[in-house]
């Protein structure tokens, strides 16, 4: 806008100001998508205008590879997050799909773009010596029946010959890694891996990322230390998609090791120290959790806070490996690289190949796959006040008009339409001197 007011020639700017009551609007939102075996998992919202009451009946309707399943699901209130699964051909290397609902007064936000690639095995690696923690780990890193999830544990000393870039996260139970072993968890790090340091049970001076353990503390003889407060929308330890909360109160510890150093605490003890804390590096995460899966230490092994935990933190370092098969309208991961060409495979809508660019759908870059959404900011659209549109239009001389076509200015609104009137019937009078028969020329002989 200043660019506009610094024009030698002012611009003439009109602003529709949507005064009018809006259109009934639902909205479909993919949250996320991961391939597990033979299903892909999609994390979806589907939301309603801010005023709607009562609930709802919403037909969904799911495309994959040209095969089209419908759904009624019942909205309660304004929103609904909830997970759906979708079984893939066992020989289904890669594919697309998308999610719709009935078109309404918005028909951009009716449709939600999700595409996969081959099926890969889940990978941990648990750094821990020999013993019940490491066991207790092992057996949240890869819970019986979960075929494509694996975990193997190594020996601190070890840990260099079998860390590589396929893993989806590291669950470190030993002293902070120092020397090469540093250096290679901050590389997985920087890759966007993850990775859970639990209590060496030594006091040590090691530091990874300017974090280290404090001593060993000991609660009170027949006391414990109770997990209290924990980020119930953010973290290992949020609610649900569906909204049901993790039973995280239930763990107790009679030992614990505080993480000292800057991270973000997203669950602490009932004396306000961090159980659980976050740092992040570029794209990965470090989590340090204050104490261990061992009856000597805690009940962490009952697996109400551990599970979940290791889980989710395990399955955003495996969603790394199937990002590049979904980005958002107008990101750097949707432009065309050189050489590539642009080609629409979903026949959702109607495509005009010339909007490609600007329209979510399912595209083939090159040799690429890629579900293309539009952004999170246009499901929440920013409503201006007269005095912020006045700030933001400061210095340009700019017309509000309202739903209906009525300018702030009537004197303008009248001169438009008196000129449009007259042109019109000046078109009308021309077209009519134009269809008058032409006089004939009689021919009269004696």
């Amino acid at each position: 806008f200043s660019m506009m007011a610094a024009l030698p020639q002012k611009p003439a700017i009109r602003v529709l100001s949507l005064t009018g009551s809006s259109s009934s609007n639902v909205a479909v939102r993919l949250l996320g998508s991961r391939r597990s075996s033979n299903e892909i998992l999609l994390d979806l919202e589907i939301f309603r205008a801010a005023d709607s009451r009562g609930s709802d009946i919403i037909p969904l309707t799911a495309h994959l590879n040209g095969i089209r399943t419908t759904e009624n699901l019942t909205i309660p209130g304004q929103s609904l997050r909830f997970q759906k699964r979708i079984s893939i051909p066992t020989n289904s290397a890669t594919g697309s799909g998308w999610l719709s609902i009935p078109a309404d007064g918005n028909s951009r936000d009716n449709s939600a773009f999700f595409a996969y690639g081959p099926a890969r095995p889940i990978k941990s690696v648990i750094v821990a010596p020999a013993g019940e923690a490491a066991d207790y780990l092992a057996l949240a890193a890869a819970p019986p029946g979960l075929g494509n999830f694996s975990s193997q544990r190594v020996d601190p000393e070890n840990a260099a010959a079998i860390i590589t870039g396929e893993l989806s996260a590291i669950l470190w139970a030993a002293p902070l890694p120092t020397g090469p072993n540093n250096e290679l968890i901050q590389r997985f790090l920087t890759s966007g891996g993850q990775v859970i340091f639990f209590p060496p049970g030594i006091s040590s001076d090691n530091a990874f990322l300017d974090l280290k353990w404090s001593s060993v503390a000991e609660a009170p003889a027949g006391k414990f230390f109770i997990l209290k407060d924990w980020n119930r929308s953010d973290g290992p330890l949020r609610d649900g998609i569906d909204g049901t909360p993790i039973a995280a109160d239930r763990l107790k510890a009679i030992r614990r090791q505080i993480p000292l150093g800057d991270s973000t605490p997203l669950a602490r003890w009932d004396d306000g120290e961090p159980v659980i804390s976050r740092r992040m590096m570029d794209q990965g995460t470090a989590w340090f959790v204050g104490s261990l899966p061992d009856y000597t230490w805690s009940n962490m092994g009952d697996a109400d806070v551990l599970l979940p935990t290791v889980q989710r933190i395990i399955s955003a370092g495996a969603d790394r490996f199937d990002a590049s098969y979904l980005t958002t309208v107008g990101s750097d991961a949707a432009q065309p690289l050189a050489g590539e060409s642009r080609v629409r495979l979903d026949n959702y809508g109607t495509a005009e190949p010339a909007n490609n660019a600007y329209e979510a759908g399912i595209f083939r870059l090159g040799e690429r796959l890629l579900a293309v959404n539009r952004p999170a900011q246009e499901d929440s659209p920013e409503i201006l006040t007269r005095e912020q549109l006045d700030q933001a239009l400061e210095g340009t001389d700019y017309t509000l008009l309202d739903q209906a076509g009525q300018a702030d200015d009537p004197s303008l609104s009248r001169d438009v339409w008196r000129a449009f009137f007259i042109a019109v019937l000046c078109l009308f009078i021309a077209e009519a001197v134009l269809s008058l028969p032409k006089k004939s020329a009689v021919l009269v002989t004696a």
